[in-house]
């Protein structure tokens, strides 16, 4: 309960990135992991760290020992690992339901895009064929269970598609495409997809 305040007031500083944090990670690092590391052997070079409750929000390896000095993941190899009483409390967790996965792969170049698809991609620019981007979201699938996928291949993997799927079904979105990225013009990078009808240029931005 102590913890939780100083927890929160390290999260706040990390988000800020002006290394303000650096005194309060250097305090987490004296009272919860000093005193351990004190009594390794040197020849120690992996920690199992098992944090539990709020505790899990703490970036150990970002922990120094004093501000600026070499974080705790520049010295030793860190794993995370279950409490025994998050294990217990998963286990009397009703399992939750696994969200649906829309999964779009190998999308074809079509007649039906708009005009202005090959002026926003850079000249000259081609992008190749992705011979297993099919294999790759079918093996997708049989893990995350074909019940609640559905997958989307070639012509059918379309910014028309997707723009009119009801993607509150799903708890992901799986992209076996291309991407372009143009950094004069963010604007304009996109995840390339088949068009699917005149109105679309399959450029999703």
């Amino acid at each position: 309960r102590m913890l939780a305040p100083r927890l929160a007031f390290v999260a706040g500083l990390l988000a800020q990135r002006d290394g303000r944090e650096q005194a309060a990670l250097a305090g987490l690092y004296r009272d919860l992991v000093a005193p351990a590391l004190a009594e390794l052997p040197t020849e120690v070079t992996h920690l199992l760290v098992v944090p539990d409750g709020e505790l899990w929000s703490l970036p150990f390896g970002a922990l120094p020992e004093a501000p600026g000095a070499t974080p705790l993941v520049a010295r030793y190899s860190l794993t995370l690992l279950p409490s025994i009483a998050s294990w217990l409390r998963w286990g009397r967790d009703p399992p939750a339901p696994v969200p649906g996965l829309l999964a779009l792969a190998q999308p074809v170049g079509d007649g039906a895009a708009a005009p202005w698809r090959e002026g926003t991609l850079a000249t000259g620019l081609r992008l190749g064929a992705l011979p297993r981007a099919g294999e790759e979201v079918e093996a997708i699938t049989r893990r995350w269970g074909h019940g609640s996928s559905q997958v989307a291949v070639g012509d059918g993997a379309s910014e028309r598609f997707l723009k009119g799927a009801d993607l509150s079904r799903y708890g992901l979105l799986h992209f076996a495409t291309h991407a372009v990225v143009d950094p004069q013009h963010p604007e304009r990078s996109a995840v390339v997809l088949a068009a699917g009808d005149r109105a679309e240029d399959g450029l999703l931005q």
